[in-house]
């Protein structure tokens, strides 16, 4: 699958490389490999090619922020996701999906939300001195999945002792797939725009 934010060149995926449902049609026994059973690296391999389609969707859509159109071309934009870590993609959506699974009101920032910085950005008043989550639900999904297939992406590559089978694998790339959706559907929303703005921010301290 393709975001609406870029072509597939621009994800710099090779024409050989399948996207995430193409890859759940492979392991489901498609076109491109007949009857023959999937081997277990086919499965690992399917879990971070998934993986890696949402990343590189993510920072291309946090470059439109850092570069917009006004400042500068499509090349321009294309090198800023070369500032952005995996770790920084991930340590922001954890940010975000433990603020929308908060319960209540809290009069400061709790453990593990990015702190008094972050905190008022995805929140509302919610009584004297307190404040709730404002996340929407979407934007929950989309953070929790990239945490799971960035989780799920280190264990293929590196865990030999973990097992991916094609069950497994296939979840993972439909919820890779759902969350480019939520991605290229809701653009323009501004707790997704606070969320890609905080990846650029995360890399620019990080550099």
């Amino acid at each position: 699958m393709t975001s609406s934010l870029s072509s597939r060149s621009d994800l710099g995926e090779s024409p050989h490389q399948p996207s995430a449902p193409d890859r759940a049609g492979l392991l489901a026994g498609g076109h491109r490999r007949g009857k023959r059973k999937a081997l277990p690296y086919e499965y690992r391999r399917a879990v971070s090619s998934a993986y890696y389609g949402l990343f590189h969707a993510i920072l291309l859509a946090a470059a439109e922020i850092a570069v917009p159109p006004t400042v500068g071309g499509r090349d321009e934009r294309l090198l800023a996701p070369r500032w952005v870590h995996h770790a920084d993609v991930a340590k922001v959506c954890g940010w975000v999906t433990r603020i929308a699974s908060l319960p209540g009101g809290h009069a400061t920032a709790p453990r593990g939300t990015g702190g008094d910085r972050v905190w008022p950005l995805f929140t509302i008043p919610s009584g004297p001195g307190q404040r709730a989550s404002a996340v929407p639900l979407f934007v929950q999904d989309l953070a929790q999945s990239f945490v799971d297939l960035y989780l799920a992406r280190q264990a293929a590559d590196y865990d030999h002792l973990d097992r991916f089978d094609k069950s497994r694998a296939i979840a993972l790339v439909d919820d890779a797939k759902q969350a480019l959706d939520l991605l290229s559907n809701n653009r323009g929303d501004a707790y997704l725009e606070r969320m890609l703005s905080l990846v650029v921010l995360r890399a620019s301290r990080a550099s």
